[in-house]
């Protein structure tokens, strides 16, 4: 009776391997774009209420904080803009803010109920952390559009939406705290 070469066992474990991974390739046990996307988003929105909390102390007393602009993209991505302050009637232009790149997901984003697919929006969060969000709102730095006040928020929250090609994945959105948990899945 002849046993197997090491040779022979390697070239067999390689090929389940190979076999195994292309089986979870295909049954989708990877994490799909949405939830990178809904991550990179959770990051964002951080970013966004850190910028907030840190220009507290600007002269932009009356527009402190910062923005978020939620853009649809060509092929149903997504790109996310931090400026620093609020759009606010009386104050100053927003400026993009440089240590916030923008970032293009591969993914729609929406607010379920508030905004459709191929819809902007925009974030607003206050320097003491309370996020309001107004549709239909993309701040243009060539034709800069102030609002009144805030637009305020739903004191349960909010429903954010991702989606890509292959699913929805939805997340609860905090007004109070600007907080967005991609690790609880909303209904």
């Amino acid at each position: 009776m002849r046993g197997f070469t090491l040779v022979e066992t390697l070239v067999a474990i390689s090929l389940v391997s190979l076999a195994a991974l292309a089986a979870s390739s295909l049954l989708g046990t990877h994490p799909p774009d949405r939830h990178l996307a809904a991550r990179t988003l959770q990051s964002t929105l951080a970013e966004t209420r850190a910028l907030a909390e840190a220009n507290a102390a600007t002269t932009l007393a009356a527009a402190g904080g910062a923005t978020l602009v939620v853009e649809p993209l060509a092929g149903g991505a997504t790109r996310l803009t931090v400026y620093r302050s609020r759009p606010i009637a009386g104050t100053p232009p927003l400026v993009r803010d440089i240590g916030f790149p923008a970032r293009s997901l591969p993914v729609a984003v929406t607010i379920p109920g508030l905004t459709r697919a191929g819809q902007p929006f925009s974030v607003f969060v206050s320097s003491s952390g309370y996020a309001s969000v107004a549709a239909n709102y993309a701040y243009d730095p060539s034709h800069p559009q102030t609002l009144v006040n805030d637009p305020g928020c739903n004191d349960d929250g909010l429903t954010i939406a991702v989606a890509d090609d292959t699913g929805t994945e939805t997340h609860p959105f905090v007004c109070r705290g600007a907080r967005y948990d991609v690790d609880t899945s909303a209904s």
